[in-house]
């Protein structure tokens, strides 16, 4: 994992990181492949290879913690909300399932 691919914490990440405890496991910053950025057109997971169209967020799902470990958020992620709204939607895909 590229080090240039480092994101310090910032509003929403610094909720996001309270919510789930990581303060605690010694949050430090969030970590990128280059694909989990956004307008990435490589993907990151399976084979990589190209994306279809740029991609439209940002992942963050991995980060380092105390003492240099590298570690990555679970499916009991707690993910606040920017904005209210209703889910109308729920899909699965690669990485699992999202609610729209």
């Amino acid at each position: 994992m590229n080090s240039e691919f480092a994101l310090k914490k910032t509003g929403f990440s610094e909720y996001l990181v309270r919510c789930n405890g990581l303060d605690e496991l010694g949050f430090e910053e969030w970590l990128f492949h280059p694909g989990m950025l956004f307008g990435a057109l490589d993907r990151w997971w399976a084979d990589g290879g190209n994306r279809a169209k740029p991609h439209e967020g940002l992942d963050l799902c991995l980060y380092r913690g105390l003492g240099g470990h590298n570690r990555s958020l679970d499916e009991r992620t707690k993910i606040p909300l920017t904005y209210d709204g209703e889910i109308v939607k729920i899909d699965d895909d690669f990485l699992g399932r999202k609610g729209l």
